[in-house]
Parts: structure tokens; sequence; C-alpha cells
């Protein structure tokens, strides 16, 4: 299966999700060329990730390329490179599943971005919150990271929006337009039972607040569980992703349609703040999921 994305930053230590590009041009370049796709040489992922986009994918031709091959075409003025992670140049690497515009690849800046979801992954050397930082160890979701990328870039498609570069309150507009969008767009779904990794609460969000501010069915689950449920595409559930670099940015997907229901970048007046208490799932996030499912299920009955 797999989650939803937005890049705001591609930087060192930082992924997020992005709904704009810096210039519109880099929009329309993206759709008149060739998309290259690394392969990693992991049978089951790379399977995994065709797959997906040989369903999904609608914008451009694909090509794919073996990973270790893929630097070459930075400079390609044909060619957009979707950049998987753990991809390094220098001393630089990418945190995030990230769409590059044609021949302007530098790891290190944000505005060559068209569109980006966050992986569970820093380089910022703060090793406690650099939990995914493998192709095997994000191989469970690996499908869900793409439907999100492939999300992101049709909902910009879609809506023609005014690019916004790196403004922080024009990323979080587009987010909360996209969560009204997905509220109100009578998708055929059901209340399913959100699944969350007991990893991502902490000593001030545990499962008891949470149940407090959270109203509908949640099941609180291991690693290993989170990860097998994911795996075997189970349609009884919404899941809840998060990564914690460097902010807690969390999505909820649902399996059983491929379509993300939420997104929150829980962004500070400062984006660029080092405190670790934006690294972890908090009560105005909870408030706001709550109330999203609860405008699907209303919009749904």
């Amino acid at each position: 299966m797999m989650v939803i994305t937005i890049i705001l930053f591609v930087n060192k230590g930082f992924s997020q999700y992005t709904f704009t590009s810096y210039k519109h041009s880099y929009f329309e370049k993206f759709l008149s060329s060739e998309t290259l796709v690394p392969i990693t040489g992991i049978q089951n992922i790379d399977s995994i990730i065709k797959e997906t986009l040989d369903r999904d994918w609608k914008f451009t031709k694909l090509k794919f390329v073996p990973i270790n091959e893929i630097e070459q075409f930075s400079k390609n003025g044909n060619v957009s490179i979707i950049n998987l992670l753990p991809i390094q140049f220098g001393n630089f690497g990418n945190s995030s599943l990230c769409l590059y515009v044609p021949g302007n690849f530098n790891i290190t800046r944000m505005t060559n971005v068209i569109s980006s979801v966050p992986i569970k992954c820093g380089f910022s050397g703060d090793k406690k919150y650099n939990t995914e930082c493998s192709f095997e160890q994000i191989g469970y979701k690996i499908d869900i990271l793409f439907v999100q990328l492939i999300e992101v870039i049709k909902f910009m498609k879609e809506e023609k929006y005014i690019p916004l570069g790196a403004h922080i309150t024009g990323v979080n507009k587009y987010v909360n337009l996209y969560n009204k969008k997905i509220a109100k767009s009578n998708l055929d779904i059901k209340l399913k039972t959100l699944l969350i990794n007991e990893n991502f609460f902490n000593n001030k969000m545990d499962s008891v607040i949470f149940k407090k501010y959270y109203s509908y069915k949640f099941k609180v689950v291991t690693e290993n569980e989170y990860q097998k449920i994911i795996s075997s595409d189970n349609e009884n559930y919404f899941v809840m992703l998060q990564s914690n670099i460097p902010n807690s940015v969390i999505s909820v997907f649902d399996l059983q349609i491929n379509k993300t229901l939420f997104i929150d970048l829980n962004f500070q007046k400062n984006p660029f703040t080092s405190s670790a208490k934006l690294r972890k799932l908090n009560l105005k996030q909870v408030k706001k999921l709550d109330a999203q499912i609860e405008k699907i299920a209303s919009d749904n009955n």
C-alpha cells in the first residue's frame, strides 16, 4: 500500500509536503518532459513502484533507470526526475519522495521541486528520528508514497494554483484547500478503524488523551503489526502516517480507495525550529483530524 506528499523544503534534514512549484513555468516544463524513475535493484520494491505508476501516472512518459545512473541526467533539460530516498549527491541527502524540474536538479534547494512527500528519515545527524532510511525500511508503504506524490501533482494540475515558493502560510493554505476538497468530494467510503503506530504517541499525547478528542474507532498497534496491516492492504483501516523531520507531519490514508483523507504539516511560526516537541503528535492535530473525519462522514451520509 502507500501515503500522501507535499514538499516545502528539500534540504539537509528537512522532509515535508509541497503543493506548489516555485514558478508556473516549471510545472508546464514538467508536463512536456520525460520522467525518470529510479530502480533500486530490490525486486519486490521495484515491482510495486512500476505497478503503482503504470496504474496511476497520467502526466508524462516514464523511463525506469538504475538508481546509480540518475545523477548523470541532473542537468538534462528534457527530463524530470523522481528522487527516491536515499539518493545522495556530495554531502547532501534527500529525505522526501520528490519530483524535480527538468534541467534544474539541485538537492539543496526547494525551488526546483514540483511536489514531494515526506519520508521518516533525515540527514540532520539526529539519529533518534532517522528511523526509515533505507529502501527495505520504507518498502511496506512505498506504494502509498507514490500514490500521494501523484495526488499532489493531480491536485496542482486541476486547481491551477499560483506558485507561492517557500511562503509557509501559502503552503498551509493549499493543504487546507486539499483537505476541504477531499471532505466535499462525495467519497464512497465507510468509516473504518484508524490504525496508529504506538511509536507515534508520547508523554503528552497517549491513547487515553487521543480517545478524548478523536470520536471514531482507532487501533494502536506495534511497529511490526502496523507494517503488516499496511502491506496486506487491509481495507478495514484508515492509516495514520507520520514523519517527524523536522515537524510531526501527519496524513491519513484510506487503504481501500487509495486516497489521502487528511494532511497536517504542523508548521509553527518558525519552520526551522529545532524544538523536539514539534516532532510529536499533538492535540491540535488530533482535533483537526477529528473535524476532518466528521466532515467526510457527514458529507457521505
